[in-house]
């Protein structure tokens, strides 16, 4: 058996293995990533001020602490720490609903209102709210 190797999700929600070159390469790619990391934050005291930073910078770019989000049924924008994705979301208590779960409100997920979007922040939410519902089709497609 090869040292290296792994699978890919596909957009159809198929899974595809990887070479052994893909998977090395994907490998060498991740552990590069941890090492400029590692030069970028070297201890707790640089992570803790870069998370202040981006804090303040999305709140420059108008996105707020999910705490504050509309709970009067209406939809708004969310993204969340740790994900690169955006999506359409709506408050019912006691969770904010998006991409097909729930989340509780909090520093970990960011609102802002559709119509203060950049066309970019609107392009990504698309894409998601797009992905979220094709494998929603998917699943259901599974069980028919």
């Amino acid at each position: 058996m090869s040292d290296y190797h792994g699978s890919m999700r596909m957009a159809d929600g198929s899974r595809v293995s990887l070479t052994e070159e893909e998977a090395k390469e994907l490998w060498q790619v991740v552990k590069q990533a941890g090492k400029d990391r590692a030069e970028r934050l070297p201890d707790a005291k640089a992570c803790l001020t870069a998370l202040s930073s981006a804090k303040d910078r999305m709140r420059e770019l108008g996105w707020r602490d999910s705490r504050y989000c509309p709970r009067d049924g209406s939809t708004f924008a969310v993204c969340e720490i740790g994900s690169t994705g955006m999506w359409s979301a709506f408050y019912h208590e006691p969770y904010i609903h998006y991409a097909d779960c729930v989340s509780t409100q909090g520093p970990h997920v960011f609102f802002k209102a559709m119509d203060k979007l950049t066309d970019e922040e609107r392009a990504t939410l698309v894409r998601g709210d797009k992905t979220v519902s094709d494998d929603i089709a998917r699943m259901g497609e599974m069980f028919r």
